[in-house]
């Protein structure tokens, strides 16, 4: 009982850890995705800027 039990609690650390690896994957995708388009919004300002000299 007491080795089901254990076996039990470290599958549901595993997967505890597996739910946190890919929301952690997720956030760094959102991330970067964000920063390109921070990036892209950036440029697009400055050449609209520059097309209205």
């Amino acid at each position: 009982n007491y080795h089901r039990k254990t076996t039990e609690l470290e599958e549901q650390l595993k997967d505890a850890q597996n739910i946190k690896e890919r929301r952690d994957e997720n956030r760094h995708h959102i991330d970067r995705q964000a920063s390109f388009y921070r990036e892209e919004n950036e440029n697009t300002l400055r050449d609209l800027n520059l097309t209205r000299v």
